[in-house]
């Protein structure tokens, strides 16, 4: 099988729906013989910040669960090894 590419489609509908909007007004623009290449900056950026914010929500429960299971091991009573010679 071929390599497969990464989607950047944000899981937000709100993003999603506002760079739908962004795309119209690049599109009607287009049709009117005009660029705005900063409705083009606007959407990367708009995307970038929503898929590193579902990064770090989707980071956040495996740190929260492995701490807790971090806490619950130490918790247990390990014996001690310092006194050993």
């Amino acid at each position: 099988m071929g390599d497969t590419s990464k989607l950047d489609v944000p899981k937000d509908a709100a993003v999603r729906s506002m760079c739908q909007e962004l795309w119209k007004m690049r599109e009607g623009l287009a049709a009117m013989g005009l660029h705005a290449h900063i409705l083009d900056r606007v959407s990367d950026k708009l995307n970038e910040q929503a898929l590193e914010i579902e990064r770090y929500r989707s980071d956040r429960a495996y740190v929260l669960g492995h701490n807790d299971g971090w806490d619950a091991a130490m918790a247990t009573g390990l014996p001690q090894t310092e006194g050993k010679t």
